[in-house]
């Protein structure tokens, strides 16, 4: 069996134990070190540039996080880092979890607003219902919404803030890493390309996949329109496994002929469920997968060496640095200071190869390391 198939099965099996327990741009780097180093720095200047509180900015700033959960790597980095920032500039931090389910998500918005919060960070990834918290937290007198990687825009038109991924540069990494293997293995032929969403996330989160098609064109490449296929995986947030491995089965099934199919998914863990349904198959050569976010995954397919050489690698989001953003922005908010939720505030991507992972890791535990909450 291989790897990533005993890597998906373990994924499985955690997913059904979890569900019975509860309730109904740039081009890369030349090198791992020069890579790191540039983002590094590309984030905590942008962070700066971001937002440079107001005097009183800390005294009248209380944050109401509402997470989409707790259970999957770069939403319980995103939480914890907004924690420990919060904590350092002496910003309360009121905390709930709406386990991405629609219905809770309004209802835990409230009872932080009921518990003294002004600016809600939402980071249920749920465009849909977003865009009424706008709604929600004004009629109750707060300051304001920062969606996270999701724009949330009211029945209005009025837009929340926006702090998160550059969707567009992201998706573009993918598809030049796609390229860059169909260059050198496939004759220049991508045939197919498939893209793996989640309609739920919204038209923004969306761009990583039109984005993947912008970037084999610039490299040259381009797919006959018909040949490109969308494939909505049917839920918010990272827990998409097993929905990848289901749909990339039937498709592949579905095309017995493809033997150079681009694949483009919105995370690490679709992408892992997509590959283990190609070995299974034993049609994995006849892809060229390419991901999002460098979750654990990832890093640990990537470090085991046994990686299909055909999964080019995983755009970094740096979830772990997601507060150095919000927070100023959340007390500009509180402040007064900004009062535009036009401009987004972006991060800087960076494409993680399989060979650039362990110095990538690396950075991230030290990172991590120098937390205060965990």
């Amino acid at each position: 069996m291989k790897k990533i198939t005993v890597v998906v099965a373990v994924v499985l099996v955690a997913l059904f134990a979890f569900a019975a327990c509860s309730a109904p741009a740039a081009e890369p780097s030349a090198s791992t070190e020069a890579s790191a180093e540039a983002s590094t720095e590309a984030t905590t200047e942008a962070s700066e540039e971001a937002s440079e509180p107001a005097a009183d900015g800390d005294a009248t700033c209380v944050i109401g996080l509402n997470a989409g959960t707790e259970s999957n790597q770069f939403h319980s980095d995103v939480n914890n880092s907004i924690k420990n920032v919060a904590a350092e500039n002496g910003v309360e931090v009121l905390y709930a979890v709406s386990e991405f389910d629609a219905g809770q998500i309004i209802p835990k918005v409230e009872s932080l607003l009921q518990q003294g919060a002004n600016v809600i960070v939402d980071f249920n990834v749920n465009g849909q219902v977003g865009g009424n918290l706008i709604d929600v937290v004004k009629e109750a007198g707060g300051k304001g919404v920062i969606g996270v990687d999701v724009e949330y825009i009211s029945a209005s038109g009025e837009k929340a803030w926006f702090m998160g991924a550059n969707n567009q540069v992201a998706g573009e990494l993918c598809g030049q890493a796609i390229a860059d293997y169909a260059l050198e293995n496939k004759d220049g032929k991508v045939e197919y390309l498939v893209l793996f969403y989640n309609s739920e996330n919204g038209d923004e989160v969306k761009k990583r996949m039109s984005g993947a098609i912008d970037g084999l064109k610039s490299k040259g490449i381009e797919v006959p329109e018909e040949n490109i296929e969308y494939i909505d995986l049917g839920g918010g947030g990272s827990e998409t496994t097993i929905q990848g491995r289901d749909k990339m089965t039937a498709w592949l099934t579905a095309h017995p002929d493809a033997h150079s199919v681009g694949v483009v998914a919105v995370n690490d863990e679709t992408t892992t469920g997509a590959l283990a349904a190609a070995e299974t198959l034993g049609r994995q050569e006849d892809c060229i997968f390419a991901s999002h976010n460098v979750s654990q995954v990832y890093i640990d397919a990537a470090l085991s060496g046994d990686l299909y050489e055909g999964y080019t690698g995983s755009v970094a989001y740096y979830p772990e640095r997601y507060g150095e953003y919000i927070v100023p922005l959340a007390m500009d908010i509180a402040s007064g200071k900004n009062t535009d939720p036009e401009e987004k505030i972006t991060v800087d991507h960076v494409f993680i190869t399989p060979d650039m992972v362990e110095e990538y890791n690396k950075e991230y535990e030290e990172y991590k390391a120098a937390w205060t909450i965990k």
